[in-house]
């Protein structure tokens, strides 16, 4: 990923305020297939019915791509309500999959189509698509085990597998469900950004991953987006459709969802079918079902899970109901004709087999390998302490179980302060009484020797404080992200060497980078005691956006709730170091956690930059604000860690 500018498209924003006064049908903002340097033209967007759109996009090097936008409603289309109950089949049907789910709707068909199939490979040969506490670990085949919910509108089923929500199955946090719904069709902004609460972190409901109902995605309630080429018969590739920054594809998150997991995928893209000008025939869709692997079937304006053959007859389950159902392939079901299916195929890891050779019994000899890491228990110590206070308790990793170590402070780099330590054992002791006011931080190396004379070496900073103050543990970052907790929405590093980023540090060599990519969220927190002697917080911060004001923020929390807040815009840029003082003596105690955070929407590039975090007693700045320096927002487009 990169982190990167992209103008707001007011062309399509427009479009799409349109559509949605038209119907409730979600609309994405797609890029192109593969990367471009220069931005793909404005899509078109086709209303077909009022469960379903055409986004129309071709991209710079003019590949025409095509996204199905599928908003299927929770009952049968009026119109065809009397044909579906007709057309239910009960009981097993020759030809299908056995003991395959059923589930209703809840949160978007096309999640519960893509639960249905994981559920159907969670009771075979993937046992860890679900492993919550219900049935014994083992998926349900029907919703019934979670009881209902209503949005004050209508009231669904609860399944964890498509949506979480909190109180179900054991869930004690906001799911899903809390974070991104309001109602059926509903294009106002998910409740965790209106509510300004941190959404939920993805793990175990596959609705999450495919962007089902999220408005960060351009996804109303209820519908979700799959893309595949407009005139192209072959297949759109997960791969391609990743490398091309489409981020809202339904299919690329069913492979997202496997992976986290813990499986590995092989087959995953969208391809037409064949009486949709596209190359999947019945005949590819039988050897899948041969295969045993159920086949996830968009129509226009519904998606569908088929399950069994016979001839050309298709039998589904349809999210409207617990019975099986059919049509011919080729053809509508229930008004909406087939249009392309979604293929992800999860895969086990293999070990091959191999002759066995049955030699003499005989000790097999173990290398050694070195120590690959030091790590300290802690990294402060408070002034005034005697000589032989202990700092930190020395620990070591190895690849080797096992292992011994002894420790010993050593010259080389970060070594400048070794005088004023001692190691005794796996103890870092004291060897001088620090005066905070004379000098509070100290730079030392340590070495770890294992039993078979292997070594390994590495530099750390100790920081002294005042007497009765609790402070952050590497207020500067200059230990990385030793004592933080940090977290980005997208995976992003998020604190770093400075010289990786394109600012300098306020101090040292490390900051923390916040924002930076489109629909964002990035955190890095720390639990501290709030002392009432040092009730300020002091941290330093550098805002670059392009964004006008109101869309991305940043945010300081304490315990969750918000002590402080900026809009990240252009009109808010600083140009270089600014301090900011925050007053926390309500939040006095122990156990409090300080977070900073930045949440970003889905274009113009926002980013801060935060550095040297510290409590104070005093609310006056700590030294000079740093001078204003022109900033070029161009070096933003550099590749994200």
């Amino acid at each position: 990923m990169s982190r990167f500018y992209r103008s707001r498209p007011v062309q399509l924003f427009t479009a799409l305020l349109l559509v949605i006064a038209l119907c409730a049908s979600a609309l994405g903002k797609p890029s192109a297939v593969k990367a471009q340097d220069t931005p793909p033209t404005d899509p078109q967007i086709e209303v077909i019915n009022p469960y379903f759109s055409l986004i129309h996009q071709t991209t710079a090097d003019g590949i025409e791509l095509e996204g199905e936008v599928i908003n299927g409603p929770a009952t049968p289309p009026e119109e065809f309500a009397a044909e579906h109950a007709l057309n239910a089949i009960d009981g097993e049907v020759q030809g299908t999959l056995p003991n395959f789910p059923a589930y209703t709707w809840v949160f978007g068909c096309s999640a519960v189509s893509a639960a249905m199939i994981a559920a159907y490979a969670d009771r075979g040969s993937f046992p860890n698509m679900y492993t919550g506490p219900t049935n014994g670990g083992v998926m349900p085949l029907d919703n019934s085990s979670w009881g209902t919910w209503s949005d004050g509108d209508e009231t669904y089923p609860n399944n964890p597998l498509i949506a979480s929500h909190q109180g179900v199955d054991g869930r004690a946090t906001k799911g899903s469900i809390d974070d991104y719904w309001v109602m059926y069709g509903s294009s106002t902004q998910d409740p965790y950004i209106t509510g300004g609460w941190t959404q939920h972190s993805w793990g175990d409901a596959i609705g999450d991953y495919m962007k089902t109902s999220q408005s960060a995605y351009n996804n109303t309630d209820g519908s979700t987006q799959f893309w595949t080429y407009t005139s192209n018969t072959g297949k759109l590739s997960c791969a391609d459709i990743v490398s091309g920054g489409i981020t809202n594809d339904g299919t690329v998150g069913r492979k997202l969802f496997y992976e986290a997991r813990g499986y590995t995928v092989t087959d995953c893209y969208n391809q037409k079918t064949d009486n949709n000008g596209g190359g999947f025939t019945l005949a590819n869709y039988q050897a899948e079902i041969d295969a045993g692997y159920p086949v996830f079937l968009n129509l226009q304006g519904h998606s569908v899970v088929g399950y069994g053959y016979t001839g050309n007859t298709v039998y589904i389950r349809d999210t409207w109901d617990t019975s099986s159902h059919s049509f011919t392939w080729g053809t509508s079901y229930s008004g909406m004709a087939l249009l392309s299916v979604s293929v992800v195929h999860p895969q086990l890891a293999t070990i091959p087999s191999e002759a066995k050779l049955y030699l003499p019994m005989a000790v097999k000899p173990i290398p050694n390998n070195a120590p690959t890491d030091i790590s300290l228990s802690s990294t402060v110590v408070e002034e005034n302490k005697p000589v032989n206070t202990v700092v930190a308790t020395i620990t070591a990793s190895d690849p080797d179980a096992g292992n011994t170590f002894s420790f010993a402070l050593v010259a080389g780099s970060g070594s400048a302060d070794n005088a004023s330590f001692n190691v005794s054992g796996n103890k870092l002791r004291t060897s001088a009484v620090f005066d905070y006011d004379v000098k509070n931080v100290y730079y030392i190396r340590l070495r770890a020797t294992d039993q078979g004379g292997l070594k390994y070496e590495e530099a750390f900073v100790i920081n002294v404080t005042p007497v009765g103050l609790a402070n952050f543990l590497n207020p500067g970052f200059e230990q990385g992200a030793a004592n933080w907790t940090q977290y980005s929405l997208h995976g992003a590093t998020l604190i770093m060497l400075a010289s990786d980023t394109p600012v300098s540090a306020h101090g040292g060599s490390w900051i923390t980078w916040l924002g930076g990519l489109d629909s964002e969220v990035s955190q890095v927190s720390q639990s501290v005691t709030i002392s009432s002697a040092a009730p300020y917080l002091h941290f330093w911060y550098w805002i670059a956006s392009e964004d006008v004001c109101g869309y991305d923020f940043f945010r300081v929390k304490v315990n969750n709730s918000i002590v402080g807040s900026f809009n990240l815009c252009e009109g808010n840029n600083t140009g270089g170091w600014v301090e900011a003082i925050i007053n926390l003596s309500a939040y006095v105690g122990t156990g409090k956690t300080v977070l900073f955070e930045v949440t970003t929407d889905v274009s113009l590039n926002s980013n801060l930059f935060l550095d040297d975090i510290s409590m104070f007693a005093s609310a006056q700045a700590s030294e000079e604000p740093a001078p204003l320096t022109e900033f070029d927002p161009a070096l933003i487009i550099a590749p994200k860690p």
